[in-house]
């Protein structure tokens, strides 16, 4: 059973960039996985009279305001087809609908009304300071939150690179019943059919070094010294499992590698992106939350805030 392949995509755009690179990225993962696409632009909705109304004439401005909602849909309807008509070349079909509301709620109703009809959702994520996420928080972030399908998070700037996916990295967790992640995975191997992609999976273990310098005499050195035999032991048999991922897609004829990655995840995880030339890291999610979600780590909510590259979260 596939995740996104062959199925159809929602891409949210608020059409700021008149280069349109993230909707052509938008495009191309699309055509990668042999999607459908539908880009969704969501106006902000503000009514048109605020404070008392009175009782005989609230018919009336009910009337005007229904009216001037379908005028303004209409006529965003009209500029986001100009907009995005440059980018119909044959390859893709994509739909355009416009919507008023907020985005977020906007994207998650749709998502949960035509359930199944969407197999992922693609958003885009301004670069934010620190203070500006905590305060504010993130359109994507809650997206990627509450999301019953796969997200794809693209990076939102003036200058955005076109998406060419060459590395494709993969942080699991090593647990046998986390599966979502490496079967998208597979099904972007899978779509190159000259097999020049390559997969680097990687688990982050988040070593605890002790220090017991001067102690040398006691009984805490001893204890010291157990722990990391214990940690040493762990980090030899986490290599063996990541790598024993990576080839079972050795094995199927792909090119993958594995990786152990000890320290601070985040940092690890952000100078393996470098190290490796990764354009797109996939992470999955963890425990099952009700019948439909599943809890994203702290890892992955504190990577995808300032990702170096696009991210699919399964």
């Amino acid at each position: 059973m596939t995740i996104l392949r062959g199925k159809r995509l929602l891409c949210a755009t608020d059409l700021s960039h008149p280069q349109l690179q993230t909707e052509r990225n938008a495009l191309s993962i699309a055509e990668d996985l042999n999607c459908e696409l539908t880009f969704l632009h969501v106006l902000e909705d503000a009514p048109l009279f605020l404070g008392p109304m009175p009782f005989e004439e609230g018919n009336k401005w009910e009337q005007l305001e229904t009216r001037y909602r379908g005028e303004l849909l209409a006529q965003t309807q009209m500029k986001a087809d100009d907009a995005l008509s440059a980018l119909r070349d044959g390859k893709t079909h994509f739909h355009i609908q416009v919507k008023l509301g907020t985005a977020e709620s906007e994207i998650l109703s749709l998502l949960e009304k035509d359930r199944g009809h969407f197999a992922g959702v693609i958003t885009g994520r301004h670069h934010h300071s620190r203070i500006v996420s905590a305060l504010f928080g993130s359109v994507a972030q809650r997206i990627i939150e509450q999301s019953p399908v796969p997200v794809i998070v693209l990076p939102i700037a003036e200058n955005v690179p076109t998406l060419k996916i060459s590395n494709i990295g993969l942080a699991t967790n090593l647990r046998p019943d986390s599966h979502t992640g490496e079967n998208i995975l597979r099904e972007l191997l899978e779509s190159d059919p000259l097999r020049q992609r390559a997969a680097h999976l990687a688990h982050c273990f988040e070593r605890m070094a002790p220090t017991y310098s001067g102690f040398e005499t006691t009984d805490a050195y001893a204890t010291y010294r157990e722990l990391e035999m214990i940690y040493d032991l762990a980090e030899s048999r986490l290599q063996r499992a990541v790598e024993e991922r990576a080839r079972i897609l050795q094995e199927d004829g792909f090119k993958a590698t594995g990786h152990l990655l000890v320290g601070h995840a985040v940092d690890e995880l952000k100078q393996f992106i470098t190290d490796n030339k990764i354009d797109l890291m996939i992470f999955g999610r963890h425990a099952r939350e009700g019948s439909t979600r599943a809890r994203l780590g702290r890892l992955v909510t504190r990577f995808v805030r300032d990702a170096p590259c696009t991210v699919i979260v399964g």
